[in-house]
C-alpha cells in the first residue's frame, strides 16, 4: 500500500473477503504480524514482501511495459500484483493467468478477489475466461485430477473457483494405475525391474516421482535412487510423460475419503448426474480443513503427468478409500505387471532429452529458484555436460552454506 506496509486502521477497514479474519481476530493477527516483523528485523532477514516493497519504492514513475503476461497469479500476494501493475502503462492490457487448485502458497486466492482488487485500483472492469480444454495431459490424467477439484469445490468453496470439470481432446489409451505393493522392496522390483533381465532399467528425463514434502524426499528409497524427485511446490511449472506419485496419502485422513464418495455434491461434481446433493453437509467434510492443503498439492502433482500415471502408496488403510473411489468410477485399475514388470517402469533417455531437461530447471535456477539445484546437476551428470553440472552443484554447496550459517 503507497511503497508501505499497511497500518492496522488500514487493515482493519479492508473490505470483509480481503482477509481470512474479521473483528477482533483481525487485530489478534496485526499484532501477531507485528512480533513477526519484529523478530525479522531482528534477525537481519527479510522475506518476499519486503523485496517487493523495496522494489516498490524504488520503481521509475515512468512504465516499463505496453502489456504484461502474469501466470500463476493464484500464488502472487496483492502487493506483488500491485507492484506488476505499475510496470505497464494500460493496466486493461494485462493477462493474469493460474488455477485456484494450485494455490499452494497458502492463500486463499479467488479471481473474484482479483477482479475487485483491480476494480479498487486501476478502476478497470476485467473480464473473466474459463479454460476447460487441457492440450497437455490425457483424458485419463484429467479424470483424476477432476477427483481433487470436485472434493475442493463440494467442501471448501471459499478455497476454490468452481470451473466445468476439465478435459482434453483426446485420450492417451492408458488408465491411471495403482501399485498393490505397500513394501519397498517390491515396489522396487516393479519400477526398476527385478533383475531377470539383463537390461539395467534405470529413470529418464521423462520421468519425475513426486512426494509429499521435503522430509520425503530425503528419505527417498533406494528404488528411486537417479529419478528426478520433487516436491509439489519444486514441481510447479514443468511437466513430464510419466509421473509416480509417492505416499501421498501415507498421513491422510481416511475416514474423510470414504464420506467424500458418498457425499451427494462431490459426486454430482464428478459426472453423476442423479446423485442427490439434498442431504446437509456432513461436517466431517468440510470442517477438515487439513484436507485442502492435502488435495491441492495432490492435484499438482498428478498435474505433472501428460500421459502416465501411478500411484504408490505404503499406507494400505489410508489408501484405500481414495484407490476404492477411483476404481469404482473407472478411472485407475491395479498395475498387474502388463508393462513388461520384469524390465520395470524406469525408461531411460537419450543424452539430449537429459540436456534439455538441465536447460528447463537451469533457467528457473537463474531466475532465483535454486532449490532444484541438485536436481539439474542430475540431469547434466547424465547429458555429460560437466561445466553445467559443476555450476549446479555450487548452487547447491552455496545453499547449504547458508543453511548451516543460519
Amino acid at each position: 500500500h503507497k511503497g508501505r506496509p499497511l497500518t492496522l486502521a488500514e487493515y482493519e477497514a479492508l473490505p470483509r473477503r480481503a482477509s481470512s479474519y474479521h473483528g477482533d481476530a483481525r487485530r489478534a493477527f496485526y499484532a501477531r504480524y507485528e512480533r513477526y516483523e519484529k523478530a525479522l528485523k531482528g534477525a537481519t532477514h527479510h522475506d518476499s514482501l519486503d523485496v517487493v516493497l523495496h522494489v516498490a519504492s524504488r520503481l521509475a514513475k515512468k512504465p516499463l511495459y505496453d502489456s504484461l503476461l502474469v501466470d500463476e497469479v493464484q500464488d502472487f500476494p496483492e502487493a506483488k500484483i500491485g507492484l506488476l501493475l505499475r510496470l505497464t502503462s494500460n493496466p486493461s492490457a494485462v493477462l493474469f493467468g493460474g488455477d485456484t487448485a494450485q494455490t499452494i502458497a497458502r492463500t486463499r486466492f479467488r479471481f473474484g478477489q482479483l477482479a475487485d482488487f483491480l476494480r479498487r485500483r486501476v478502476g478497470v472492469e476485467p473480464r473473466n475466461v474459463e479454460l476447460a480444454v487441457n492440450y497437455r495431459s490425457t483424458q485419463e490424467v484429467l479424470d483424476v485430477s477432476n477427483v481433487f477439484v470436485a472434493a475442493l469445490a463440494s467442501q471448501f468453496e471459499n478455497h476454490v473457483n468452481r470451473l466445468p470439470r476439465e478435459c482434453a481432446p483426446f485420450k492417451g489409451g492408458f488408465k491411471v494405475r495403482l501399485l498393490r505393493a505397500s513394501d519397498f522392496e517390491t515396489i522396487g522390483d516393479m519400477v526398476l525391474g527385478d533383475g531377470s533381465h539383463t537390461e539395467v532399467s534405470e529413470f529418464g528425463a521423462q520421468q519425475c516421482v513426486i512426494v509429499p514434502d521435503e522430509a520425503a524426499k530425503q528419505n527417498l528409497p533406494p528404488s528411486f535412487a537417479g529419478a528426478l524427485c520433487f516436491t509439489p511446490l519444486e514441481a510447479k511449472g514443468l511437466e513430464f510423460h510419466t509421473a509416480f506419485l509417492l505416499d501421498s496419502f501415507k498421513k491422510t485422513n481416511a475416514a474423510w475419503w470414504t464420506a467424500l464418495a458418498a457425499d451427494g455434491r462431490f459426486c454430482r461434481l464428478t459426472g453423476e448426474a442423479d446423485a442427490s446433493t439434498d442431504a446437509p453437509p456432513d461436517p466431517l467434510l468440510s470442517s477438515d480443513l487439513a484436507r485442502v492443503a492435502e488435495l491441492k498439492s495432490t492435484y499438482v502433482g498428478v498435474t505433472r503427468a501428460c500421459v502416465r500415471l501411478f500411484f504408490i502408496d505404503t499406507n494400505e488403510h489410508g489408501r484405500r478409500p481414495f484407490y476404492d473411489l477411483l476404481l469404482e468410477r473407472g478411472y485407475a485399475r491395479w498395475h498387474e505387471g502388463d508393462l513388461a514388470v520384469d524390465e520395470g517402469l524406469a525408461v531411460a533417455s537419450e543424452r539430449r532429452k537429459w540436456r534439455a531437461r538441465g536447460d528447463e530447471l537451469l533457467a528457473r535456477i537463474k531466475e532465483g529458484d535454486e532449490s532444484i539445484a541438485d536436481r539439474a546437476a542430475l540431469c547434466f551428470a547424465k547429458s555429460g555436460d560437466a561445466a553445467s553440472e559443476a555450476f549446479c552443484r555450487g548452487v547447491e554447496w552455496r545453499r547449504g552454506a547458508l543453511r548451516e550459517a543460519d
